[in-house]
C-alpha cells in the first residue's frame, strides 16, 4: 500500500496540475536546466512544483487549444505539447526565430496548418505532414517595417508594425507569394497616441468582444513598469480608440517572454478571485498587478522559493 501511494506521488510530481480552472496557469520553470516548473494560481494564491522531463530545458513560448508550444534551449527546435495526453508535435527545424504564432486551428487537426512569423520578416507555414516550413517574405506598404505582434481575428491576420505602429491586414490574394499586408482602413499610428513618447516601450495584441485591442506597456528609463495605455481599433471610426476601463475583463501579459509576448483576456474573472479591470503581469519572480481604475500597481512574490537565477516565466492556458 505505501509503495503505491510513493509510485502515485512520484507520477503526479512528473505531471502538471491538471485542475481546470477558467484563468491562465503562471509557470515559473527554474533550475539550471529549467528542470524544475513552478505553477502558481491565482485564485488558490498556491503554487505546485513539478519536475516534468518533457519541459525539461524548454521555453514555453505560447499557448492555445490546450497545447503548449515549446524551444528547446540547446537544439531551438520548436514542438507542441499537449499537458493533458503528454502528445507531442515536433516542427520542422528552422534557423529562424519565430516571433508570432497566428492560432490557425488546433495542433492535433488532421488537416493542420501553421502560420508562424518570424524574424526578418517572414510568414513560415507548415502543412503537417511535410519536412520543411514553406517561407514567404512579407510584403507591407512600407518597406522598411515589419510584423511586430500579431493575432488572428475573423479569418484574417491582423499585424503591427514595429516601427510605425500602424494596423495592417492580411490581403486577400489568389497565391501566397509573397505575403503581403495592407494597411487598415485605421491609418492612424498608435506612436501619436502614447503618453510617455520618449520612454521605452513594449506591444502586445488581443482579441475579446470582437475587438482588436493593442497594449502598450511602458517603462522607465531604470527598466522600471512605469505605466500601461490599452486601445481598440474602432472599424467604423476609423481610429484608435484608448481604452480606461475593461469592465469585468482582466489581461494577462508575459512581459518576460522573447518570442511573441504572449497576451490573454478572461471575462469575469471575480468570481474566481481574479481582480477585474486589471492587467496581471510578472517579471523575475514577482507578480504585479495594474489597476486601471487607479493606474496603481500592487506586487508580490507568489513563490518564494523560485530563485530569480535560472528562471523565466509566462502564463498558460490548458
Amino acid at each position: 500500500m505505501g509503495e503505491t501511494n510513493n509510485k502515485n506521488l512520484q507520477l503526479n510530481y512528473l505531471k502538471p496540475p491538471l485542475t481546470p480552472q477558467s484563468h491562465p496557469w503562471l509557470i515559473f520553470c527554474h533550475g539550471k536546466h529549467k528542470q524544475r516548473q513552478t505553477f502558481y494560481s491565482v485564485p488558490e494564491s498556491r503554487y505546485y512544483v513539478k519536475i516534468i522531463p518533457e519541459l525539461r530545458n524548454k521555453r514555453i513560448c505560447y499557448s492555445c487549444y490546450g497545447w503548449l508550444l515549446l524551444k528547446d534551449l540547446d537544439t531551438h527546435i520548436y514542438s507542441f505539447i499537449n499537458p493533458h495526453s503528454m502528445e507531442k508535435i515536433q516542427l520542422p527545424q528552422t534557423s529562424l526565430r519565430i516571433k508570432s504564432y497566428i492560432p490557425w486551428c488546433p495542433p492535433d487537426n488532421p488537416d493542420r496548418i501553421f502560420f508562424f512569423i518570424s524574424e526578418d520578416n517572414l510568414f513560415l507555414i507548415w502543412y503537417g505532414q511535410v519536412e520543411t516550413f514553406v517561407e514567404y517574405y512579407i510584403e507591407l506598404e512600407d518597406e522598411n517595417d515589419e510584423i511586430g505582434v500579431a493575432v488572428l481575428h475573423g479569418r484574417y491576420v491582423y499585424g503591427l508594425t514595429h516601427h510605425g505602429m500602424k494596423l495592417v491586414k492580411m490581403k486577400d490574394q489568389k497565391t501566397l507569394f509573397p505575403i503581403r499586408f495592407e494597411n487598415s482602413i485605421i491609418k492612424e499610428s498608435l506612436l501619436q497616441y502614447r503618453r510617455h513618447f520618449s520612454l521605452p516601450f513594449k506591444t502586445y495584441m488581443v482579441t475579446s468582444c470582437n475587438e482588436i485591442m493593442v497594449v502598450v506597456q511602458t517603462y522607465s528609463l531604470n527598466g522600471r513598469v512605469l505605466d500601461f495605455q490599452i486601445f481598440r481599433a474602432d472599424f467604423t471610426k476609423r481610429t484608435w480608440e484608448e481604452v480606461n476601463n475593461i469592465d469585468n475583463r482582466t489581461i494577462f501579459l508575459s512581459s518576460d517572454n522573447e518570442y511573441d509576448k504572449c497576451c490573454f483576456i478572461i471575462e469575469d474573472g471575480s468570481k474566481s478571485g481574479i481582480k477585474s479591470n486589471s492587467i496581471y503581469f510578472s517579471e523575475l519572480t514577482c507578480l504585479y498587478i495594474y489597476d486601471l481604475k487607479d493606474r496603481s500597481i500592487s506586487i508580490s512574490r507568489p513563490c518564494p522559493a523560485v530563485s530569480r537565477y535560472y528562471s523565466f516565466q509566462c502564463w498558460v492556458e490548458f
